[in-house]
């Protein structure tokens, strides 16, 4: 509807929204068509940086399904690019910067994606974004556990249960 009625803008993110649901579903295809329709839609409404910058994360994670590596996370970074030229420490950098970390982690490459996950959990501490600390120290969590670093991974997920249980976010906690 929004398309038909030349509302660029909501299109861009109803395409968004349908993206997202088919990546729970692990649809990748779906994933980057839905990608590359919020992405054209916000540009022809000039959306700017900050919406291209959603739109090209949403491909990062359909190139992460695909699991094309290399390519989604050229993605991640162009995003990330995108949103610290925005502003260099927000919440969108944090994301920005957990998404490349998952992608990092499926890749193998847990050093990156544990140096990426601690400075986004960084920027979501001074940032105050409480629903950020909690999900990034589960990710430390569940990366701890990939390098069978069993003290680490039951302190960053006892730390992690509390801080989701404080938010009430059930699928956090």
């Amino acid at each position: 509807k929004a398309a038909a009625s030349h509302d660029s803008y909501n299109a861009g993110w109803q395409a968004y929204r349908a993206g997202w649901v088919h990546s729970l579903r692990g649809q990748a295809a779906d994933v980057l068509a839905c990608a590359a329709r919020a992405e054209a839609y916000w540009q022809k409404a000039n959306a700017g940086g900050r919406l291209q910058a959603t739109a090209i994360l949403l491909r990062g994670l359909g190139l992460k399904l695909e699991r094309n590596h290399p390519a989604a996370i050229a993605a991640c970074r162009q995003a990330l690019d995108l949103h610290r030229a925005l502003a260099a420490e927000s919440k969108d950098v944090a994301e920005a910067l957990s998404y490349l970390a998952g992608v990092e982690r499926q890749s193998g490459d847990y050093s990156a994606a544990d140096r990426d996950w601690r400075e986004a959990l960084r920027i979501a501490k001074n940032r105050g974004y409480r629903e950020g600390v909690a999900t990034f120290t589960g990710n430390l969590a569940e990366l701890a556990l990939d390098r069978e670093d069993w003290p680490a991974a039951e302190q960053l997920a006892r730390e992690a249960l509390t801080l989701a249980e404080a938010l009430g976010r059930q699928e956090l906690i």
